[in-house]
């Protein structure tokens, strides 16, 4: 009988266990690779931990406007778990979009969290590992498991691509659903993953509180020769305006509170604003249908009523609205009717256009007491700015000659005096002159330097009862500033 050799035989049998134990491990890395590989080419295209994570999304969308979908984050109650994932932040927002048929850019989109646009915009990137596919991404919301419950993240779609979340989304398996969203943490660890729904109708709750703001807004000419802006009085008026207004608003039997509260921090010189809060859709309605039946109101309050007065004439005033998520439109624009009065025509062929002098009348007409109890004293202030010059052939820039104002030549007898204050100079007082019958034209001599102009005043005094306006015919006065040759002749508007 042979002898065994126990060693090579042992030898034998550690190779084959070590080729099966070799096998094995093979096999559990493929398993593993290939399981990978399948996860990270579906949505949400990561192999991150999609199981016992803090935060999920609540499956019921609800849809303020059209192209507006809002969802509720929540946090679970994981009892005793000690996963990195448990513990995690929440920092950004996913949700696998269509890819084939929407062509939306990142200027489309819009988002807010709790009513506040977020810190980062909405962008459409491409999912990693290379598969093609696209991701709508909303990065930065900062939120832990002690602010994310109950917050609320809106997305807004503009545009005429893939408004409605049926067309956007890339539909999950579960026809119950429309879109497939995920949470990431900042470290893109963990990503818990759901479906949500495509509401058959506005949800009011849950909404969160809706900040809105009502603003009048002043848009200055590009020249700005007689710099006006929005004044205390302005702004309270305009406050006051929108508090009244807008408060306590009875609709179809409910009452409607805005919270609408003046804020002095609210007002600027080319804006006033006043802000409050809408907490349902319902509340949005009723909002929206006020501000526009208000806006000519609100108008009113912040011009005073005075949107034709000459410290208007070349600047735009509107009034415009702020809301969370965009839910309010803008308010139509009043229409504004300021009467025919059209510039009067003067003897001459001078160069009427406001800038050719350094020369400029204030927009507002001073009433200031006068000598006697029969006559009033209206004053025209003069101030120069060469900063404003505009290009022309005019000469004698140094010299204001004279001016002249369109009145009513058949009121003549109730023009007493002028009463001229230079600058640096004692007030002189002039008898009245007038230009050749019919033409209308009250002037006076000036002859003033660039010194004695500034901040200079033209005052007429008229006899009672005869206002100003009266003598000028209209709801504001013409003037016409000379130079020394007379070809030129800016004309200028005031009113009390």
């Amino acid at each position: 009988m042979p002898k065994t050799n126990f060693a090579s035989c042992h030898h034998d049998h550690f190779e084959t266990r070590m080729w099966r134990n070799s096998l094995f491990f093979t096999a559990v890395v493929l398993s593993w690779f290939a399981r990978c590989h399948s996860e990270s080419i579906l949505f949400p295209y990561s192999p991150c931990q999609q199981e016992n994570v803090a935060y999920k999304i609540d499956p019921n969308v609800y849809s303020p406007v059209r192209g507006t979908y809002c969802f509720t984050l929540a946090v679970k109650e994981l009892q005793g778990c000690t996963d990195t994932c448990c513990s995690a932040d929440l920092d950004t927002f996913e949700l696998n979009v269509n890819n084939d048929n929407c062509a939306i850019s990142d200027a489309n989109l819009k988002s807010t969290l709790n009513g506040v646009p977020t810190v980062t915009s909405p962008t459409i990137v491409a999912a990693p590992g290379g598969s093609g596919a696209v991701v709508l991404r909303i990065s930065n919301l900062g939120l832990n498991a002690a602010t994310a419950d109950g917050t609320v993240l809106c997305l807004t779609v503009e545009g005429d691509s893939c408004t409605q979340m049926d067309e956007l989304c890339v539909p999950p398996d579960d026809g119950n659903f429309v879109c497939t969203a995920a949470l990431f943490d900042s470290e893109t660890m963990c990503c818990p993953v759901d479906y949500t729904k495509w509401p058959t109708e506005l949800s009011v709750d849950p909404f969160p509180p809706c900040g809105v703001c009502i603003n009048a807004e002043l848009y200055p000419p590009e020249r700005d020769y007689r710099p006006y802006r929005f004044d205390e009085e302005d702004c309270d008026s305009f406050q006051s305006s929108v508090t009244s207004a807008l408060n306590n608003i009875y609709s179809n039997g409910v009452v409607y509170d805005f919270r609408f509260h003046p804020d002095p921090s609210l007002c600027e010189p080319t804006k006033v604003s006043i802000c409050g809060t809408a907490s349902s859709i319902p509340e949005i309605e009723v909002l929206q249908e006020a501000i526009n039946d208000y806006a000519p109101v609100f108008y009113d309050a912040v011009t005073g009523g005075e949107i034709c007065h000459p410290k208007y004439e070349n600047y735009g005033v509107s009034i415009t609205v702020n809301s969370c998520g965009d839910f309010l439109a803008q308010p139509p624009n009043p229409v504004i009717e300021c009467g025919l009065l059209p510039p009067p025509s003067i003897n001459c062929t001078c160069n009427t256009t406001t800038g050719v002098l350094p020369y400029f009348v204030s927009s507002s007409i001073r009433e200031e007491p006068s000598f006697n109890n029969f006559t009033s004293l209206y004053c025209f202030d003069m101030f120069v700015n060469e900063d404003m010059i505009l290009p022309s052939p005019c000469s004698g820039l140094d010299i204001l000659r004279k001016v002249e104002i369109y009145a009513d030549q058949s009121l003549k007898s109730f023009v007493k005096s002028f009463r001229l204050f230079p600058s640096g100079g004692s007030p002189k007082t002039v008898s009245p002159s007038w230009g050749p019958t019919g033409s209308n034209l009250l002037k006076v001599s000036l002859y003033w330097t660039k010194y004695q102009a500034t901040n200079a005043s033209v005052c007429v005094e008229v006899k009672k009862p005869l206002t100003i306006l009266e003598l000028c015919g209209g709801w504001k006065c013409y003037m016409h500033l000379f130079n020394p040759d007379m070809k030129c002749c800016p004309r200028s508007t005031s009113a009390p």
